[in-house]
């Protein structure tokens, strides 16, 4: 089986990445978000792929690290810029 991982972003940088069993469920659970840092991103787009289930956990950690997202475990300062980097060539943003 395999399991959506997403990213959530702007045209800045990249907001979020997460994965989840149900990416429809999980990203109306993100728009009714208010005053959080995700939602103070402005996120305009999201992109996703999917991957086997045993593989996501480990998927998703690359790429927290490769694309430096602001809201996952501040994995860097806040006043570090962030690049855009390819969501494995999947990107929609709206």
């Amino acid at each position: 089986m395999e399991i959506p991982v997403y990213g959530l972003s702007n045209a800045r940088e990249w907001i979020y990445v997460g994965e989840t069993d149900n990416i429809q469920a999980r990203l109306l659970e993100h728009l009714e978000e208010t005053n959080t840092f995700r939602t103070e991103g402005l996120p305009t787009g999201f992109s996703f792929e999917l991957c086997p289930a045993h593989d996501r956990v480990a998927r998703q950690r690359r790429l927290i690290v490769e694309l430096e997202p602001a809201c996952n475990g501040r994995m860097r300062r806040r006043s570090e810029p962030a690049h855009r980097g390819d969501f494995n060539s999947m990107r929609e943003d709206s």
